[in-house]
């Protein structure tokens, strides 16, 4: 799915929000190797979480 970067926005509480852990911050890297920066606007991409379970 994708998801737009809000304000405030850190990966880890992306992944936390997603995921409900934030040990699961790496799928997130992988998904989007191009992303350095979140900066509010850009779209990320969040793997379905039961890809990975």
């Amino acid at each position: 799915m994708l998801y737009t970067v809000e304000p405030g926005d850190t990966l880890l509480k992306i992944t936390e929000k997603f995921y409900g852990n934030r040990i699961f911050w790496q799928l997130i890297i992988d998904a989007n190797p191009d992303l350095i920066v979140l900066i509010p606007g850009i779209r990320m991409l969040i793997p379905l979480q039961n890809a990975y379970h």
